[in-house]
């Protein structure tokens, strides 16, 4: 039967909640960094002088004078004057009215610039229209965090057929908590449960949810049109955000619960108050609580986690430019834990919350942030029922579980704070927008461990000892051992002592098993198992061969190095070759009598990773190959060795025994080589025939053929190349580039008179900066640009590289 297991999970919300036991210290918001300003500076957390507010000549503050004759209450954008009023008393188009304070007449406060004054038989209509914080300041700075609260009967403890909020007020946060258990199937629409959407399938079991969100609210503004300053706007979301789930489900399901939690119905407008002055900045802040879950798939689910955070979602505007970062402060808990997880679909849990804020009487709204908040994971795992490759099928698969997956959307509208922007309608859709997504706490889980192979080898006598590292952490915990199989991979025995292993550790975790009893004639493998329950015992990677033990001998050998190695540069490979050459030293001819071949042998900290058989005038010959980046590279003198590890060589030689059997000793000297690739670059033309053959129409277009012969090494030091290509002519140059092993070629150039050819050359710039360039051969021309035919032969540099060996 088809298991199915963890594909493609996005997963919001899955906590177990007990938010209120705990507060929190209250926020303090990180200082900002200063805009560079074109006169004096001023600090706008340390203002210069006292007066923090400077109306500007065209604002006229609304006082108790023509306060008397406002005839209704002002919400909007039009005053109402009884017709007793002076009409000199009357404002003019285009002042700027401010009433900086919450009274009878003007609730809201009250900012707009006149637009029109008509008179009408009941009195006056002063109509104004939305006027920027800095057309009516010449200074303003505002400096202050405010407590979100809003009125007591809006937050008394209310109940529902499911949900059951009460207010939550951590340290520094005013805001609500709510908690809830859900039975599946859902009824649905039912009052003050979840609202249900399209749904198909069915679930049986359980949810036990809960989710909590404190929140203040930070309020800079620091406009000094006087001092020449740029306006610096902050606007800081402080928040506290606890969730928590216990779900146990099971079944298939495909469908959206959403709920409405609270909104946050504020008793009176919040007043900022300007030091120095008399009057207030006027706020209007609001905020609805929302839930939801999704369901999408096949599950079978008994999981928890709880996740505390706190955390700010900062909209900052300088130097002309607007910006959105979110930060973590603290992370007060985070706990997951797992009994049964198998998940073919996606699970979405979470909570939003929409706040907005609007500036006195103003109807458009100046900063809105969208938060959506709440724990995640995200996996993809699949089986397919068969225990085949099990291991290597979902070693890799990562499981992703994020405390506190983040996404905020803020949008504010300038136009309300500054002058000159460009108005935008009362939508808060049509406000400038910036978004973040991001995750809290978030780690990587997987379903097996990661194993490193550390040793497999013959201890004394007629033991194996076998040991890997462990990494990774795990989301179930697992039992780890040991098997030991023949040289036909078939299990002979398992470890008995199995250890529990879940969580990665800061060091290294250590399998370490010894298997007793083995003939040290055969050859066996040994590789790590994993048992968990949903599979039982399961074969893992790397699977480790260990050759039967061979005899011992001692003989002796020599270390000698080549003149110049090989690199590979072209074709996508960027490698070098390190060599050597082991000569066997024996101590009489008996030693050697019987020996029908050798082999040299090349450890990395004790353990073999290349063997050759290859001889070259009784020397076996040993190379590696090395990636650029495995290599500590002396570029200025054309040295190379390896980056780490200790390096050894060895030989091994073959025997015939009485039955004519090969057999094998490797001798007991083992020493340290100085692996390393020092080929100096070598770039040599030794034959070169050009033949001219003119065929354009054009007197001042011409054509050739090279016919070359070279010798390269080297080309591992080359970083760039020079001129446009081989056919080409650049500054009187034909430049050839070769990798090594190259022998030349034959290729058509074509060029100009504007650009006649005077020599062909090879060269290229390394690492250091130098030019490197091989001999020239000359190109000659007659007076019409065309080239003549001519031949080179010079092969006398080639002595020096008959051989790259000179063994004595």
């Amino acid at each position: 039967m088809k298991k199915y297991f963890l594909i493609a999970v996005a997963f919001l919300s899955l906590l177990t909640f007990n938010a209120c036991s705990s507060d929190s210290p209250e926020v303090e918001l990180p200082p900002k960094e200063e805009p560079e300003q074109p006169d004096t500076p001023v600090d706008p957390d340390n203002p210069s002088t006292t007066d923090n507010v400077v109306l500007a000549e065209n604002t006229i503050l609304l006082t108790d004078s023509i306060d008397k004759y406002v005839t209704n209450p002002v919400t909007g954008t039009t005053l109402n004057l009884e017709t007793s009023i002076d009409e000199t008393e009357l404002p003019e188009v285009g002042q700027v009215l401010l009433y900086g304070n919450v009274s009878e007449k003007f609730p809201l406060g009250f900012l707009g610039k006149v637009k029109d004054v008509v008179k009408s038989s009941s009195g006056y209509e002063v109509i104004t229209e939305t006027v920027s914080l800095e057309e009516a300041f010449d200074k303003l700075y505002i400096n202050e965090t405010i407590a979100l609260t809003s009125d007591e009967e809006s937050q008394q403890n209310s109940r529902s057929t499911e949900f059951v909020f009460s207010p939550w007020h951590p340290q520094g946060y005013t805001g609500l908590e709510c908690r809830w258990h859900t039975d599946f199937p859902i009824v649905p629409n039912i009052e003050g449960g979840w609202e249900v959407g399209s749904i198909s399938g069915s679930l049986s079991g359980s949810v036990d949810g809960g989710l909590a969100m404190g929140a203040n609210l930070l309020c800079l503004i620091d406009i000094d049109k006087q001092a020449l300053k740029e306006s610096y706007i902050k606007i800081a979301m402080g928040l506290r955000t606890s969730f928590g789930n216990k779900i146990n489900l099971k079944g298939e399901l495909t469908g959206e619960y959403t709920k409405e939690l609270k909104k946050f119905e504020l008793a009176k407008p919040f007043m900022l108050s300007l030091q120095g002055a008399a009057i207030h900045i006027i706020l209007h802040p609001a905020i609805v609580l929302s839930a939801f879950m999704k369901y999408e798939g096949k599950m079978e689910l008994d999981f928890s986690q709880y996740a505390d955070y706190e955390w700010e979602a900062v909209y900052l505007y300088e130097h002309g430019i607007g910006g959105l970062s979110v930060n973590k402060k603290d992370d007060k808990d985070n706990k997951t834990t797992v009994n049964k997880f198998s998940v073919d679909g996606l699970i979405d849990m979470g909570l939003s919350a929409d706040f907005s804020m609007a500036f006195f009487n103003n109807e458009n709204v100046a900063c809105n942030f969208k938060i959506a908040a709440g724990p995640s994971l995200a996996a993809k795992l699949s089986y397919d029922g068969t225990e085949e490759n099990l291991y290597e099928k979902l070693k890799d698969n990562e499981i992703s579980i994020a405390a506190c997956k983040i996404a905020v959307n803020a949008g504010v509208q300038i136009s309300i704070f500054k002058e000159d922007n460009i108005e935008v309608g009362v939508d808060d859709e049509e406000l400038p927008s910036f978004e973040y997504e991001g995750f809290f706490g978030k780690k990587e889980y997987y379903l097996f461990p990661k194993f490193k192979e550390k040793n497999a080898l013959w201890k004394s006598g007629n033991q194996i000892l076998a040991e890997y590292d462990v990494s990774r952490d795990l989301l179930f915990p697992v039992q780890l051992g040991m098997r030991l199989m023949d040289k036909d991979k078939k299990t002979l025995k398992d470890d008995v002592d199995l250890f529990e292993y879940q969580y990665e550790n800061e060091s290294q975790t250590l399998l370490s098993t010894t298997f007793d009893n083995v003939n040290s004639k055969k050859d066996y493998y040994v590789c790590p198992i994993v048992e968990l329950p949903l599979f039982g015992k399961v074969e893992a990677s790397p699977v480790t061969k260990i050759n039967a033990k061979q005899d011992t001998c001692h003989i002796d050998f020599t270390i000698e190095y080549p003149k110049y190695s090989d690199s590979y540069r072209m074709n996508g490979r960027d490698e070098a070759s390190c060599e050597a050459a082991l000569y066997p030293i024996y101590e009489n001819e008996n030693q050697r009598k019987g020996i029908v071949g050798t082999e040299a042998i090349l450890y990395k900290d004790g353990k073999e990773v290349a063997r050759s058989s290859y001889q070259w005038l009784g020397r076996n010959i040993i190379s590696k190959l090395f990636k650029r980046e495995e290599l500590l590279i002396d570029y200025e003198n054309y040295i190379a060795r390896p980056k780490d590890g200790r390096w050894q060589v060895s030989m091994a030689f073959k025997k015939l025994d009485e039955y004519g059997d090969t057999i094998t000793c490797v001798t007991d000297v083992v020493k340290d080589i100085d692996l390393k690739y020092d080929t100096k670059p070598a770039m040599i033309i030794y034959r070169c025939d050009i033949r001219g053959c003119d065929s354009h129409s054009m007197e001042d277009e011409h054509s050739f053929l090279i016919d070359m012969n070279c010798f390269v090494r080297g080309t591992f030091w080359c970083k760039t190349t020079i001129g446009n290509g081989s056919n080409e002519v650049t500054n009187g140059e034909v430049i050839v580039v070769r990798d090594d092993f190259s022998f030349g070629g034959s290729w058509g150039v074509n060029y100009t008179n504007y650009d006649v050819p005077n020599r062909l050359v090879m060269k290229y710039i390394d690492y250091s900066g130098r030019m490197v360039e091989s001999n020239s051969v000359p190109i000659q021309t007659d007076v019409n640009g065309c080239v003549i035919d001519s031949h080179y032969e010079d092969d006398s540099e080639l002595s020096q590289y008959e051989s790259r060996w000179s063994f004595d």
